[in-house]
């Protein structure tokens, strides 16, 4: 009966009529809104051209750790992973030397073509 309630008030509002979202829905959504951490401000620093997404796995305690170390720090997780990752790739760099960008991007390149011929 609550889904020909909740497809009801949908296609409503669809429709341009008013209709209240049933008391379990304005809870749930209550509670996401609460618990629900603020995600990259728009028009910040983080734009398209300098910023590219990566997805990785990590162990849940590693996770729960960046997030402690970011709030306990007041900033973005993204901010504390980019600092991690910063961390890494210079004691790679002083160990095994600056990383060549562009010559990676060229035997990266060379190797697609090879795949392809």
């Amino acid at each position: 009966m609550a889904r020909k309630n909740d497809l009801a008030s949908v296609l409503g509002s669809l429709a341009g009529e008013q209709v209240e979202a049933p008391a379990q829905t304005r809870e749930l959504a209550e509670k996401v809104a609460a618990t629900r951490r603020p995600g990259r401000p728009r028009g910040s620093k983080y734009n398209r051209e300098e910023w590219g997404q990566i997805t990785f796995l990590a162990k849940y305690e590693t996770a729960d750790k960046l997030r402690a170390i970011a709030d306990y720090s007041r900033l973005p997780i993204m901010e504390v992973v980019e600092q991690a990752f910063n961390a890494a790739i210079a004691r790679y760099e002083e160990k095994n030397g600056v990383i060549d960008l562009d010559k990676w991007r060229a035997e990266k390149e060379a190797t697609k073509e090879e795949l392809f011929k």
